[in-house]
């Protein structure tokens, strides 16, 4: 199972009630935790959260769909940038705290 997260975590490892890892975790009591991982980082999040942002702002009228299709190369190459300011920014982040999406997958027991 993976499930979006995109809040830092607190009260850590007693933060139960949204999807962090240790809320996961909960999800299936009685089955073995096969693998567990945070997935993304500050940066690639925040990345993410704008390209998307930029995207979808883009697609609100014709004239604006039409300069999105115009500036596709300038969009190709800012998200190259934002993508690798975001991995740096990721490798930068020390905490582990953020992250924008956890991986699940449990097993039951026989």
């Amino acid at each position: 199972m993976s499930f979006p997260f995109l809040y830092n975590e607190h009260r850590a490892p007693w933060d139960y009630w949204r999807f962090t890892v240790f809320g996961a975790e909960r999800l299936f009591p009685g089955f073995e935790i096969a693998h567990l991982e945070k997935q993304g980082g500050i940066g690639s999040t925040l990345g993410i959260l704008f390209l998307n942002w930029l995207d979808t702002s883009m697609n609100c009228t014709l004239a604006t769909r039409l300069l999105k299709g115009l500036l596709l190369p300038i969009f190709l190459l800012l998200s190259l940038v934002v993508n690798f300011l975001g991995l740096l920014m990721d490798r930068l982040d020390r905490t582990g705290k953020f992250y924008s999406n956890v991986l699940l997958v449990v097993r039951k027991p026989l």
